[in-house]
């Protein structure tokens, strides 16, 4: 049975997000369950009458209340959670399916105009507390405050961000390129579990946590220059060397706090450049022998000489590189 994903405003502006309706006609009112129904307490309920449609054919008695918007989780958590991600793709929306209502459709590119930019985010942005839009003379949309568009079932952004003080959350979409993402975001930055092919287009700047964990990237070019506390690149099955990391990603963390964690993807060489990204202090990577002698030298004088002196003689000669 062919499903499709809803997400719908409620009198108050929040998003709700309907179960999945099914394309099959109601036994109560006729109509295709489909844009005529809305899911509530086990039931699809008709739209223009009381009765809701059911396998059993029960009618719930209650009418539905507008569901708050979810907590945001905190960056860590939602980076390194793998049930959370097995959830996301079992509900993931299949190819031509999941498509918002009155959303651009799968493959548009940028909206054309401010106004038509504008509506978008403020009917989309689940945030619960909407934040300030600003319009730049190339309608570069600039938002103080975040950015919550995730499980949208897009694969291009319809607008293009500029700076996005709060967080910029785009997460179990379908985004296949990071076209229109903001040039700067304040705080963290998710877009976990895409179809991403390349990390171009990404902010060049996180203020604080960024993760983009489960995406089919097969390049480190791209990511973001600065990241102010961690950064996650677990599940990247195409990843399979660091060479040149330090030259793209300069800095993670502050006053050498910051945490690179890099699980579930295949690094076969080239980790010594860790040394040289100003105040990380941590690594994590699958081989827990050149986990442990990276952390060393990062927690002492981080000398990248010695520390390849002690991979090779390890016998892991092929991590002993830049």
């Amino acid at each position: 049975m062919k499903l499709t994903n809803i997400v719908k405003l409620d009198e108050n502006g929040q998003i709700i997000k309907e179960m999945a309706r099914p394309a099959k006609p109601c036994p109560k009112c006729g109509k295709t369950i489909t844009g005529n129904h809305y899911w509530y307490k086990g039931g699809w309920k008709c739209k223009g009458g009381a009765g809701a449609a059911t396998a059993a054919g029960t009618t719930p008695t209650a009418s539905p209340a507008a569901a708050p918007a979810a907590a945001t989780p905190a960056a860590k958590t939602a980076a390194k959670t793998p049930a959370k991600k097995a959830k996301t793709m079992a509900t993931a929306p299949a190819s031509g399916a999941g498509i918002i209502s009155n959303a651009p459709v799968k493959g548009a590119g940028p909206v054309q105009t401010t106004k038509a930019g504008l509506d978008w985010l403020k009917e989309y942005n689940k945030c619960s507390k909407q934040p300030t839009y600003s319009v730049r003379p190339d309608e570069v949309i600039d938002v103080d405050g975040s950015v919550d568009l995730r499980e949208m079932g897009i694969q291009k952004l319809p607008v293009r961000f500029g700076k996005v003080t709060g967080n910029f959350f785009c997460a179990s979409d379908d985004l296949t390129t990071c076209d229109g993402m903001p040039e700067e975001v304040g705080k963290d930055c998710l877009l976990d579990y895409n179809e991403l092919a390349s990390f171009v287009g990404v902010p060049h700047r996180v203020g604080q946590t960024f993760t983009c964990n489960g995406n089919p990237v097969t390049t480190l070019e791209g990511l973001p220059e600065f990241v102010g506390l961690h950064m996650y690149m677990n599940e990247l099955p195409n990843i399979k060397s660091l060479q040149g990391f330090h030259k793209i990603v300069k800095n993670i963390g502050t006053s050498n706090d910051g945490m690179f964690e890099c699980l579930n993807t295949p690094i076969e060489s080239s980790v010594l450049g860790l040394l040289l990204v100003r105040n990380l202090s941590k690594v994590s990577l699958d081989n827990k022998q050149v986990t442990e002698i990276l952390n060393k030298h990062l927690a002492g004088e981080r000398d990248i000489h010695i520390c390849q002196d002690e991979l090779i003689d390890a016998g892991l000669a092929a991590f002993a590189k830049l």
